[in-house]
């Protein structure tokens, strides 16, 4: 988001964005993977490896499968936490920076369970990470981002729609893609089939390839800023096991490298 804003305000100042209309419409991917799910039993905590035939499958078809059994609450946890079961940060936290236990954040919607997912995104994602996000990184460029989908009173008419015309099967943003579709030459076939594509970064490879210098050069050496924090043979424990790929790491220890950086940066040494 940052080097777009950097390369478009170089010739604008106002743009319009697309945030806000996966949680309006439904149009992430979890939504349809809940949906899709519902005809299997729920599991409390779904590994994706609750069958036999599970092994069959690539770790990616795993991580699905586990989702498709996982019920509301843990599949927003999954995809909306850096530590969905809460093992990374309890391992490596050193008891006095440890929380004394906060609640993961519950659904307020007397909707069904898929509305229940949408209002959580719009309540905490929404405005807590993709606004904040935009909001610094564009203002950063002198760059103003107008969010149409945004608008008081769409948002206030669509959020009321149910779920069923926003995912539709494994469908996402159904209504929304239907509406197009009356409209002939608006859009092209190719843009109304076409996959969620967001701005992404390989995170995960990242952290075990190209920064894996920065990262022994930082939080691990035994004098880095997050010493004091953390235990750091547990977070090389970690680390290596993310690196030789038995486990997914990458988000949580992107922010672990992103406070070590950020300490030094402004000369701080926790204590």
């Amino acid at each position: 988001t940052w080097a777009i804003s950097r390369a478009v305000g170089k010739n604008l100042k106002v743009v319009l964005a697309g945030d806000g209309g996966d949680e309006l419409w439904g149009g992430y991917p979890y939504y349809a993977i809940h949906n899709m799910g519902r005809w299997l039993p729920r599991n409390d905590h779904a590994s994706g490896m609750d069958h036999p035939y599970d092994t069959s499958f690539s770790s990616r078809g795993r991580r699905i499968l586990g989702d498709l059994k996982r019920n509301p609450n843990d599949l927003y946890r999954r995809w909306r936490h850096l530590d969905p079961n809460g093992s990374f940060w309890e391992k490596i936290l050193r008891e006095d920076f440890k929380s004394p236990g906060v609640e993961f954040p519950r659904s307020k919607s007397s909707g069904s369970p898929h509305d229940g997912l949408l209002e959580r995104d719009v309540r905490f994602y929404l405005p807590s990470d993709l606004l904040e996000k935009v909001d610094t990184m564009s203002m950063a460029h002198s760059l103003e981002v107008r969010v149409p989908w945004l608008d008081p009173v769409l948002f206030e008419v669509v959020a009321h729609f149910p779920s069923t015309l926003k995912i539709n099967g494994g469908i996402t943003k159904w209504l929304l893609r239907k509406s197009a579709e009356k409209r002939a030459g608006w859009l092209p076939q190719s843009v109304l089939r076409a996959k969620k594509q967001g701005f992404a970064i390989p995170i995960h490879r990242w952290i075990s390839n190209e920064l894996a210098g920065l990262f022994h050069e930082g939080p691990l050496d035994r004098n880095s800023r997050v010493a004091p924090l953390m235990d750091l043979v547990s977070l090389r424990r970690y680390y290596e096991a993310h690196r030789a790929g038995h486990i997914r790491l990458g988000h949580a220890l992107w922010a672990v490298l992103v406070l070590d950086i950020w300490l030094r940066q402004n000369g701080l040494e926790p204590s």
